[in-house]
């Protein structure tokens, strides 16, 4: 019961803050620790086709803030943290998985290695630069799909949404643990994203999904109470 109301508690406090304390000097190990939050975050095929970059140095973070488009959040941030999504690195992400599940002495962990990231990873993952493996893939799954259910997502886009998908949910864990850490976050998706790959050294086909502002809260800045939808709006029970 403790760990519920300690975790509506972080729930409940996290906000998107546009205006932190300028020049505050985070605790040492805020970012990383949660970090590591962030990597734990389920994720499709257990794949992690994400990378994170903080910016830390005063020269990047100032043209930072430029690329963001002068947001106070970035003008007032104490770090930030880059989330990449690296759907080119599956190769490696594979023989990553193969490799710890080959360790295990398990003969349904064996033929999940063989079936699933020998076999149908490729498949899914292999695309060629114009997206022509995937037009193959989406008819071949057409077909396919007027005798049985199938997985139509199998596109060079469809793979760029599922990286985007998890990414997200590492991003999610990410600002949970710096509130918990007491300070704030605010994800921003407002930037030029052509210059901050740029910034950021990183290659034109790869996404930049958000950039994440993290400081203390100024104590000017308005916080204003939550508010979503009623879930009766937005659940439905089928």
């Amino acid at each position: 019961m403790d760990k519920i109301i300690e975790f509506d508690k972080v729930i409940n406090s996290r906000r998107s803050v546009r205006s932190f304390e300028k020049g505050y000097k985070l605790n040492s190990g805020v970012v990383e620790r949660s970090l590591e939050r962030a990597i734990k975050a389920p994720n499709s095929s257990n794949m992690q086709l994400w990378e994170f970059y903080r910016i830390v140095s005063e020269d990047k973070k100032q043209q930072l803030v430029d690329l963001c488009l002068g947001q106070e959040a970035a003008q007032t941030a104490s770090e930030f943290v880059a989330f990449v999504t690296r759907p080119d690195r599956w190769r490696e992400s594979r023989d990553f998985n193969v490799e710890k599940l080959s360790s295990i002495d398990n003969e349904y962990v064996k033929k999940k290695v063989g079936d699933y990231y020998n076999k149908l990873i490729p498949i899914l993952y292999n695309n060629d630069k114009l997206g022509l493996k995937g037009v193959l893939k989406k008819i071949y799954t057409s077909i396919t799909g007027l005798k049985k259910p199938v997985v139509r997502e199998v596109s060079k886009n469809d793979v760029r949404i599922v990286a985007h998908k998890s990414l997200a949910l590492a991003a999610q864990n990410f600002m949970l643990g710096i509130t918990a850490e007491g300070y704030q976050t605010c994800p921003m998706e407002g930037f030029d994203s052509k210059r901050m790959k740029r910034l950021l050294n990183l290659p034109s086909w790869v996404d930049v999904s958000m950039v994440i502002a993290i400081g203390k809260p100024s104590k000017d800045v308005l916080i204003t109470p939550q508010f979503r939808k009623s879930l009766e709006s937005v659940c439905f029970t089928v």
